[in-house]
């Protein structure tokens, strides 16, 4: 089961309000499923990070459509501010090489996201003084410094890629395409970048994906995506997965020619057992997909669902 919902082939996941991969409150059968859903995710680390990696108190790139809220914002070179109180009056943030810091009327906060660090100024600052959170209609954007918290042991270098020109896919987000990768190791494989457009370097759309990804990839399941690694272009947040040669299950099942035949009916139940097993593990992270669809669910060689 691929971990995206919306486009066709080697699509993995949107932002928040598109369509992203995000925690949620599963119902399980018993509370004593939903106490192990809880335990399961607790002991990797994941459901803690994950819901940390995105505020709706980040604004992006300047406070331009921040109206008399407060918040947090990066200028042009990426510096974070945060604004507070009735005054508006704004504040660096700094990192200081394992968590943020800013100080405001004397008082000193920190935090290892901004998420974080917002949590522990509106301890402080409340009412119509504290940081905004409510969410807001609009693409959710990740603070890149956030990213590479959650997710930069998959960070890899662009120079260990050689783009084949090939296009493989497309959607709303840019385009997915074919490349040659070759790990730390010396070993090439095949792999699918896509690439998520942005305009800005600092705050990116479409980062919850890698984050996500970043997370399964620590408990492998033979019926997800493999992230192998992401890094940042100069217009492009680029994910780069394993490739899937049968192309999206949508396309396989409008070639069958007879969906009576037994073999063909044999090949379908393994189909929703690989599909089954897929949303089975993204739910023990407490992760939901919500656009489970044909054309979101690719095929490698042997005819594995993904």
């Amino acid at each position: 089961v691929s971990a995206e919902y919306d486009e066709p082939n080697q699509d993995i996941t949107t932002n928040r309000t598109q369509g992203e991969t995000t925690l949620v409150k599963v119902p399980s059968g018993s509370e004593a499923q939903k106490e192990q859903s809880n335990q399961d995710a607790k002991q990797s680390g994941s459901y803690l990070e994950l819901d940390k990696i995105w505020t709706p108190a980040y604004y992006g790139d300047d406070k331009h459509g921040m109206g008399h809220r407060t918040g947090l914002y990066s200028d042009e070179h990426g510096n974070l501010k945060v604004t507070v109180g009735k005054k508006h009056r704004t504040f660096d943030v700094k990192w200081n090489g394992d968590r943020y810091e800013v100080e405001i009327d004397g008082s000193r906060f920190t935090g290892r996201y901004l998420s974080n660090l917002t949590e522990d100024a509106n301890r402080v600052f409340r009412d119509e003084k504290s940081i905004v959170t409510t969410p807001r209609k609009c693409a959710s954007v990740v603070y890149h410094r956030d990213l590479v918290t959650c997710a930069g042991d998959k960070q890899i270098d662009k120079s260990s890629l050689r783009m084949c020109d090939k296009v493989i896919g497309k959607g709303w987000f840019g385009e997915v395409t074919l490349a040659k990768y070759t790990n730390p190791s010396g070993v090439k494989s095949k792999v699918a970048i896509k690439r998520v457009s942005q305009t800005s370097p600092h705050a990116l759309v479409g980062a919850m994906e890698v984050a996500v990804l970043s997370e399964l990839a620590k408990n492998p399941n033979d019926n997800l995506i493999r992230l192998v690694g992401w890094y940042l272009d100069t217009d492009a947040l680029c994910m780069v997965t394993e490739y899937m040669p049968g192309g999206c299950l949508a396309n396989y099942l409008e070639g069958l020619y007879n969906s009576s035949d037994l073999v063909q009916q044999r090949e379908f139940r393994g189909f929703v057992k690989d599909i089954a097993t897929g949303m089975r593990a993204l739910e023990k992270w407490r992760i939901q997909h919500r656009n489970l669809a044909a054309r979101n669910i690719l095929l490698d060689a042997n005819k594995r669902l993904k």
